[in-house]
């Protein structure tokens, strides 16, 4: 379940986090960002040209710490740690309850890990905080709408729509990186 994925996920996350706080300033936003787009456009190609095959390969376990690190370390230089979870957990064909709880407790324990980084680098300001503050409220709002439609979707249009919006998620990230 959920919670065997955090275990493997949550301390290569942590690492990447490490790393990229070390790391912050010496590689650019735009080439991490180039880099995400084409594995998550590569791999949205091939997870569609493969729907018909009769075996789609499950990625094993160890894909967590591959994945974990490259979610935290594009989360942390690039805001952009998505596309390695959610790549992770559409290769391991989990089901959509699953996918969806470990994609909420994972970035919500990944970002909380950020902040003592982030102060660190300077990065966090009064303003980012009176936003989130702000914000704040809404999000009981937000978890129940979310539920209310996973409960509604079901599982084959959920993988698929999960599968479209990586690759979309990778088309920005190119294009983010192409305008520099």
């Amino acid at each position: 379940g959920a919670s065997d994925e955090l275990k493997r996920l949550i301390p290569a996350a942590l690492l990447g986090i490490l790393l990229g706080s070390v790391l912050f300033g010496v590689l650019s936003d735009r080439a991490v960002k180039l880099a995400l787009g084409l594995i998550s456009v590569a791999f949205v190609a091939d997870r569609l040209l493969r729907r018909n095959a009769r075996s789609t390969r499950v990625l094993g376990p160890r894909w967590a710490w591959l994945s974990g690190i490259g979610s935290g370390f594009t989360s942390t230089l690039a805001h952009a740690g998505g596309p390695p979870l959610i790549i992770y957990l559409l290769g391991r064909q989990l089901p959509r309850q699953t996918f969806v709880a470990t994609s909420v407790f994972f970035f919500a324990t990944i970002n909380a890990a950020k902040l003592p980084f982030y102060i660190g680098l300077g990065l966090f300001s009064r303003e980012t905080l009176m936003t989130s503050l702000l914000l704040l409220p809404l999000v009981p709002l937000g978890v129940w709408m979310g539920m209310r439609l996973l409960h509604r979707i079901p599982e084959r249009p959920f993988t698929l729509i999960s599968t479209v919006l990586l690759g979309l998620a990778g088309l920005q990230l190119l294009w983010d990186a192409a305008r520099g």
